[in-house]
């Protein structure tokens, strides 16, 4: 058995990131334009939800299977709309499905945040 130094070990105080994709989640991705432009306003709530996640004291990484050459458009394009965010993230693991135990599949931004705000505050009291 292999035994890890506990001194790289994050404790749940230390993981305060909430990962949100960018196409699809904050930019409506429109399946047609096949070279990805990004020009559509912000998904209807994204913006208004994302700042009550960052009040809640988390940090917002935008992440997207899009290559690291789209990074200063998306950037610019979050910076124009003021979309909070502390990273980007380009590249992302590419399957047809994502496994994850904290995963939330988002339907639209108004109706689910709700449910997105009570998981991050019962999580925040839980550490």
């Amino acid at each position: 058995m292999i035994n890890f130094s506990r001194k790289y070990y994050l404790t749940k105080e230390e993981i305060k990131w909430v990962l949100v994709d960018f196409d699809g989640t904050i930019h409506p991705y429109d399946k047609k334009d096949k070279k990805h432009n990004i020009k559509n306003p912000p998904m209807k709530g994204a913006k208004e939800t994302l700042e009550k996640i960052e009040k809640l004291g988390y940090k917002i990484c935008i992440y997207t299977a899009r290559p690291w050459s789209d990074y200063k458009p998306i950037e610019e394009y979050l910076l124009y709309y003021q979309i909070p965010f502390s990273r980007i993230f380009c590249g992302k693991v590419f399957g047809v499905l994502l496994i994850d135990d904290k995963a939330f599949r988002l339907t639209d931004w108004i109706k689910d945040k709700k449910k997105i705000l009570k998981f991050l505050t019962e999580i925040k009291k839980n550490l």
